[in-house]
């Protein structure tokens, strides 16, 4: 076991720059820890699918936060096998950065991918540091509900392994809702009462008014009544009713539908209205 000179690193595979809520989310936890004195890094994913702009360096220090980024296999993540691949890609890169995580009194990590806190329970066992990870999914079980994944398969199988020693070693597990943890107190034995809390996601509350300008950029006015959906578009959400009450609503021209995000689906989405004629949808 090795002492500690930082306080806190974060492991997770979406970071800034990209702009989904899984980069969102954990950035502003940083940036809000690094303001309180805290020495923050940070070991994530380079970026491809969720940036904007020009390439970013693979070690920068923003707002505080040191990142080191990890180049990595990263294929289309519309299909299962795509999806695997990049999992396991940038876990074992994760891994093979494993000197990163050294001198950290705590690794903060997310579940998703679903394979990674394998990388923080080595740490844990080689240096002894402390693992908060944040519940944001719960493997493998939303696998097997949007029937992604068999649950006799290997990889179920694997999540399981993971899951047993997570549950046993993290030092504090973070979970969305009362339900959430609920849910792992009575489906991971490992898991104790005094291990886990809840801390729901959160927005800033920042007040916007929209301008002209913006309802002229879609092609609304003021009396339009905008069904709005910002966020992921993957295989958990039931984009398919949103996409139906549009297409009921289609010939009614009080209603707008505004969808906003990214994910698996957000092409499905887009054909559906092309080959529904949907004008009353913006994505």
């Amino acid at each position: 076991m090795t002492k500690a000179n930082k306080d806190v690193l974060f492991l997770c595979q979406f970071f800034y720059p990209e702009h989904n809520t899984s980069a969102t989310l954990p950035f502003d936890t940083a940036k809000y820890l690094c303001d309180k004195g805290l020495s923050v890094s940070a070991l994530v994913g380079y970026p491809k699918e969720y940036a904007f702009g020009s390439e970013v360096k693979s070690h920068e220090i923003v707002n505080g936060v040191e990142i080191n980024r990890i180049k990595y296999l990263q294929l289309n993540r519309s299909g299962k096998i795509g999806r695997l691949i990049n999992y396991f890609s940038f876990t074992i890169h994760s891994f093979l950065n494993l000197k990163r995580i050294k001198n950290n009194r705590a690794v903060i990590v997310y579940s998703n991918p679903p394979v990674l806190p394998i990388v923080p329970i080595i740490a844990k066992k080689i240096y002894g540091t402390k693992i908060v990870f944040v519940a944001y999914d719960i493997y493998p079980e939303v696998a097997f509900a949007s029937h992604s994944l068999s649950e006799k398969g290997v990889i179920s199988r694997t999540m399981r392994v993971i899951n047993h020693y997570l549950y046993k070693n993290a030092d504090c597990v973070i979970a969305l809702t009362e339900e959430m943890k609920r849910f792992l107190l009575d489906t991971r034995k490992e898991l104790t009462p005094d291990r886990i809390i809840t801390i729901p996601n959160w927005a800033h509350e920042k007040e916007y008014k929209c301008t002209s300008e913006a309802y002229e950029r879609f092609g609304y006015d003021e009396r339009h009544f905008i069904v709005s959906y910002f966020g992921n578009m993957g295989i958990c959400q039931d984009v398919e009713t949103m996409m139906k009450a549009a297409e009921c609503l289609k010939n009614d021209e009080r209603i707008r539908f505004l969808i906003v995000g990214h994910g698996s689906k957000k092409n499905y989405i887009h054909n559906w209205i092309k080959e529904k004629d949907l004008k009353n949808v913006q994505l």
